[in-house]
């Protein structure tokens, strides 16, 4: 079935057989919702609500069985935006309207109900910090089930942050994500580091990660965090764009780019996914989902450039468990593949402005080498009694390599290798 609306209804939300999005129509500049029945696509309703400014929804939930929370905000040339949170029952009746934080350009991006039944509300504001009115700081708020505000806090510095969406933590706090941007030499703002924030359910921060062009993916330019997903493990992915290609010099090319962590923020996997964009063009990853067989179905724009021909403008993509998108792929910085028995294979030195040597012990096996990217540098087959094995790295751009040893019984041992 379609639904044509002359909208545009960013996110989409699946629970009890219910799909929700949230909105703006862009003809009336009026929000607008969707409710679905998944199970009848014929049982849908869509509401517009009209307000004397600019109004829209950027994000819905179904917080219970009978209660719709929808965030946005309304702006107006006089007094900027404003947070607006909305509950509607099912039969389409407000049940409350709030609006949150200053008047100073409020925009609230992503909602999500908590463990006990409160709200995380998530957005951006310019009321706020060190530099109020200029500068757009995350503001997070927490409310009760009837959007009574608990307590809020905000991040960020001389910097716009950009807030993009949360997800609830088994433990009563919640993760967000998004970017910072920061003033070019060109004076053009733009996307430089991506984040990820874990808070606990008093809104204090447990852990913090920050990637930037000086992070694990050297060489990029261009990094964000679009969404973040707490999957049953109680692991956390996180996919957006990010790794500048450098193939020409007209403008920075970024490339899908996915991490998982562990509960604690430590990185179990890291990847830019190169195969998916040409040698001129962009992409993003928008949205991803846990599949049934442990692995991820993801989803994004691509934004081509003359140069590449044959691509779409939107893709879907099937990830397996270790988050390749092959079968070949060597995800770098897959933590769970490294082995106990480090004595076994070690690298030095390490960092290392040129030549690197592979200490084996005496075990034989083959050495693999990957790029950031997953592509394979050099194979070294290693006999047995071979124990100092050398490679030259001096062709090799400065950045982080992996380096596997798999042995005959394909035990396989990595370490993570710096090329300064």
């Amino acid at each position: 079935m379609d639904i044509t609306l002359g909208s545009t209804l960013p996110h989409f939300s699946i629970k009890r057989n219910k799909i929700i999005a949230g909105g703006i129509n862009f003809q009336t500049s009026n929000a607008t919702f969707l409710s679905l029945d998944a199970s009848d696509s014929s049982s849908f309703s869509i509401e517009e609500f009209q307000r004397p400014t600019f109004n829209q929804f950027l994000q819905g939930k179904l917080v219970d069985n009978n209660r719709y929370a929808f965030l946005g905000d309304i702006q107006d040339s006089q007094n900027g935006g404003q947070f607006w949170m909305t509950i509607i029952d099912t039969n389409q009746n407000v049940v409350l309207e709030k609006m949150y934080g200053t008047s100073d350009y409020e925009v609230g991006r992503a909602i999500i109900p908590s463990q006990d039944g409160s709200l995380f509300l998530l957005g951006s504001s310019r009321g706020y910090g060190s530099e109020p009115g200029f500068y757009n700081q995350a503001l997070l708020i927490k409310t009760d089930s009837l959007g009574n505000e608990l307590w809020r806090t905000t991040w960020g510095g001389y910097f716009d942050e950009c807030t993009n969406n949360l997800a609830a933590t088994p433990d009563g706090g919640v993760i967000a994500c998004g970017c910072i941007s920061e003033e070019s030499s060109s004076g053009n703002w733009q996307v430089a580091q991506g984040y990820v924030r874990k808070m606990d359910a008093e809104g204090n921060m447990v852990w913090d990660k920050t990637y930037d062009w000086q992070s694990a993916l050297v060489g990029g330019s261009v990094h964000s965090f679009n969404v973040v997903r707490v999957l049953e493990n109680e692991n956390i992915i996180v996919v957006g764009s990010g790794a500048k290609l450098n193939v020409d010099t007209t403008g920075s090319r970024t490339t899908p780019w996915a991490v998982i962590f562990d509960k604690n923020g430590n990185v179990l996997m890291e990847r830019a996914y190169t195969s998916l964009v040409g040698g001129y063009s962009s992409a993003e990853f928008q949205d991803i989902q846990p599949t049934a067989d442990g692995g991820f179905i993801a989803g994004g724009t691509y934004y081509p450039s003359q140069g590449d021909t044959g691509n779409q403008d939107a893709f879907i993509v099937k990830l397996d468990e270790r988050g390749c998108e092959f079968a070949e792929c060597q995800p770098p910085l897959l933590v769970n593949e490294l082995s106990d028995v480090s004595y076994q294979f070690s690298a030095y030195p390490n960092p290392t402005t040129g030549m690197i040597n592979f200490d084996s012990k005496g075990m034989a096996g083959s050495i693999f080498i990957y790029d950031l990217r997953g592509q394979l540098i050099k194979t070294i087959d290693v006999k047995k009694d071979q124990v100092h094995i050398s490679f030259d790295m001096n062709p090799l751009a400065s950045g982080l390599y992996l380096a596997s040893f798999k042995d005959g019984t394909n035990q396989v041992n990595s370490i993570r290798i710096v090329k300064q």
